[in-house]
């Protein structure tokens, strides 16, 4: 059976869906065992899997059972009592791809969507406030794969999922508080000449004010799936005014749906041949994604392009002007490790300190030319976790270990 060890290292952040804000990496909470069954992708890719609100935290999963079921559960701590309460089954998952996501209202009912593997996709909602234990019926969200959740402030739910079929693009999807799931729009498509294999990672934050909405994505598209997989990769972003009807630049120039990185803020972005050996991506944000008390959003992405594991922050200027940080100190601090990715660990606390948990893999066997193979995406042994800091705003960053050297984990959230 599986371990699956959640590290209560970040409580969340209202930019995002959790409505209370912690000091994360200054935690001294230890490493819970929340199951002792979790899939080998149990709380993997973009979307929040914790949320807080008012004394508790709640956590959504995915288990694997022996029998090849993958159950989608859900418990909560109470932080009063330092309780667990017992594990809930919220559905049976088609595959490992079809895990949950969780948001929180102001109110405090909890809202999960338990994603398809392009396949349809359900709703549930806490029958009681800021309490895991009893679920509404399953209702339909749409159809697609990784989806990703946030609440309005007037309670809409929004949610974002990779198209289906055969990975169109990202669909959004609005729930106005009791009516039913409706698409609201395309917001990006698949060029055709990258007919194969396409995947998208995004992020939704709000700002302060809970009005203009923050969006990135990543891009990973290919012209044949097995010969030329990841021709063509970005990270982009843009924003709403108002809650997914409309997008625009950082610069507030309106961008038109469905979108392709040309009419986005491009943050990064290769362009290739593609390789056979489904390789991770060259360039991805993972859903790092920030809003700071002043409303400026920070991406946080990983770059193979120049060198190994090269750790970049991104944000606009006042004019819309994206400036992009080398964040150097990582690799100081650890100079046979490089981060793979940094698959949506990026979180803000109420003071404006920002802190990422990052996977570090050591440099050597599963990297080519300075580029992760598809080996190391399942490797467990000799990886480090590790939170990457500032305090400042971004001026520096400082390094501290989130396990113990020689703790093995996989996919940490």
């Amino acid at each position: 059976m599986r371990l699956l060890i959640l590290m209560l290292l970040a409580a969340g952040c209202w930019a995002g869906d959790c409505l209370a804000q912690s000091d994360a990496a200054d935690s001294q909470v230890p490493g819970q065992l929340v199951s002792p069954s979790g899939s080998e992708r149990a709380t993997s890719g973009s979307g929040g899997k914790i949320v807080t609100f008012n004394g508790k935290t709640h956590v959504a999963w995915q288990d694997a059972t022996d029998s090849g079921a993958y159950l989608n559960r859900i418990r909560s701590l109470d932080h009063a009592t330092g309780k667990w309460s017992e594990p809930v089954t919220l559905n049976n998952g088609k595959n490992n791809h079809a895990r949950p996501v969780i948001a929180v209202d102001r109110e405090g009912y909890l809202h999960v969507v338990l994603s398809g593997h392009n396949s349809p996709v359900t709703y549930r909602r806490s029958v009681r406030p800021n309490d895991s234990s009893e679920w509404t019926k399953a209702e339909p969200a749409g159809k697609g794969t990784y989806p990703v959740l946030t609440c309005a402030v007037d309670g809409t739910l929004l949610l974002t999922m990779r198209a289906s079929p055969r990975w169109a693009g990202v669909d959004l999807y609005a729930k106005k508080p009791g009516k039913p799931w409706k698409k609201r729009s395309r917001l990006v498509f698949r060029d055709r000449k990258y007919p194969a294999y396409a995947g998208y990672q995004t992020a939704l934050a709000w700002g302060p004010d809970r009005k203009m909405l923050h969006f990135v994505i990543d891009f990973y598209e290919s012209y044949h799936t097995n010969k030329a997989r990841g021709a063509h990769q970005a990270v982009c972003y843009m924003r709403s005014p108002d809650g997914g009807l409309s997008w625009q630049k950082a610069n507030g120039v309106s961008v038109k749906i469905p979108a392709r990185p040309e009419q986005m803020d491009i943050l990064g972005r290769h362009v290739g041949p593609g390789r056979n050996d489904s390789p991770p991506p060259v360039i991805l944000s993972q859903g790092s994604l920030v809003v700071d008390r002043r409303g400026v959003p920070h991406v946080l992405y990983i770059s193979h392009q120049k060198r190994p594991g090269q750790v970049v922050v991104a944000s606009p200027n006042k004019d819309g002007q994206w400036r992009h940080r080398d964040v150097k100190e990582l690799a100081n601090a650890f100079p046979d490790s490089r981060p793979v990715g940094c698959r949506g660990s990026f979180t803000i606390d109420a003071n404006g300190n920002r802190f990422a948990l990052l996977e570090l893999s050591p440099l050597g066997a599963g990297w080519k030319d300075g580029r992760p193979m598809r080996a190391l995406k399942f490797a467990v042994k000799d990886k480090r976790l590790v939170w990457l800091m500032t305090r400042d705003g971004g001026k520096t960053y400082s390094t501290k270990p989130a396990l113990p050297i020689n703790t093995i984990f996989n996919q940490a959230r």
